[in-house]
């Protein structure tokens, strides 16, 4: 990853705390998006685990699986 896990979890709780009237799964999913267009998330890059990352953001898992999956489907990320 070429993001460390400090600050990966730092872009992902600042991403959540502020998104307004979206839900958990929208923000997670455009605060990813937006790091791997801006290039704070680079090519190549492996996240943590689905499980490892709604653990640390303290949402479910199947918001983060949900958020991953539509990135996938939009050619963001492999799974």
């Amino acid at each position: 990853m070429n993001i460390s896990g400090d600050d990966f979890y730092a872009l992902i709780n600042d991403v959540l705390q502020r998104r307004g009237a979206d839900t958990l799964q929208r923000s997670l999913y455009r605060g990813l998006r937006e790091a791997i267009l801006n290039g704070r998330l680079l090519a190549e890059s492996r996240l943590p685990g689905s499980r490892i990352i709604a653990e640390q953001a303290g949402i479910s898992r199947n918001t983060v699986n949900a958020a991953l999956e539509q990135l996938t489907l939009e050619g963001y990320l492999l799974r």
